[in-house]
């Protein structure tokens, strides 16, 4: 059942998502009549995320590719972005991801603080 809390979530998600991803296709509108330095070419804007990207999809239509699986954390897309970030060279990467922790790279993690006391603890 989709509750309405997390449905405010995932609409608050999805109007930062396509204000983001408007605000990083539009061009801006100069009346200058300088000349313009030519640019690089623009590179896709690429998408990661867990369940809430795949969502909100149908309201991300300016983007260029989106990767999303529902269920997944950052540490399952980390070198999967770092070689799009070589290979695709994106104008644009935006992350996201709520932190989930059923996936292999998440068992075991701890945080700073669940460390420190088990220092303590010891």
């Amino acid at each position: 059942m989709f509750s309405v809390k997390r449905g405010l979530v995932v609409l608050t998600i999805v109007a930062a998502l396509a204000a983001f991803a408007w605000f990083a296709s539009s061009s801006s509108s100069s009346t200058s009549t300088a000349p313009s330095t030519p640019s690089r070419s623009r590179g896709p804007v690429l998408v990661y995320g867990d369940s809430l990207i795949e969502q909100a999809t149908p309201y991300l239509q300016s983007t260029d590719q989106i990767r999303a699986f529902g269920g997944t954390a950052l540490c399952d897309w980390v070198d999967k972005m770092a070689r799009a970030a070589t290979v695709e060279q994106p104008s644009v990467m935006v992350v996201e991801f709520v932190g989930n922790d059923v996936t292999p790279c998440m068992r075991n993690y701890q945080t700073l603080r669940k460390l420190a006391a088990e220092k303590i603890g010891q």
